[in-house]
């Protein structure tokens, strides 16, 4: 068996465009599909703690105006005037 025959051919050919009308036993079989990678879809975990809420802006809060208060009328006692 001599190499001389197989040192011409171009491999590229035979097992691209002419693999398709040959015999099945003369060209190799299909290379498998490749597997589709699965990627693992990360599963939301429970917080055991609540999420920290953003807490807003400060506002300043407005200046609460003093309520007048009455003011009370002095209860006058009458004072006894000595008896002569």
């Amino acid at each position: 068996m001599s190499f001389s025959a197989f040192g011409s051919l171009d491999l590229s050919s035979v097992a691209g465009s002419s693999c398709g009308s040959c015999e099945t036993s003369c060209c190799p079989p299909p290379p498998p599909p490749p597997a589709p990678i699965r990627v693992p879809v990360p599963v939301p975990v429970p917080q055991p703690y609540p999420v920290p809420v953003r807490i807003p802006r400060h506002v300043p809060h407005p200046i609460p105006t003093p309520v007048p208060q009455p003011v009370p009328t002095p209860i006058r006692v009458p004072v006894p005037r000595p008896v002569p």
